[in-house]
């Protein structure tokens, strides 16, 4: 993902959390709809209830 304000940032090592080139171009070969977390969208967590 690309918002580490909001959410954790995952190292450039990481099995998880990454989005690499090989990846961004399987996506436009499938027809995925790729999302930017820090631009897509305005809520990560819903804010918690008192």
């Amino acid at each position: 993902h690309d918002d580490a304000v909001r959410e954790f940032a995952y190292g450039a090592e990481s099995k998880i959390g990454t989005f690499s080139d090989a990846l961004m171009a399987e996506a436009k070969k499938n027809d995925w709809t790729v999302i930017s977390m820090k631009d897509d969208w305005k809520t990560i967590f819903a804010p918690e209830n008192k």
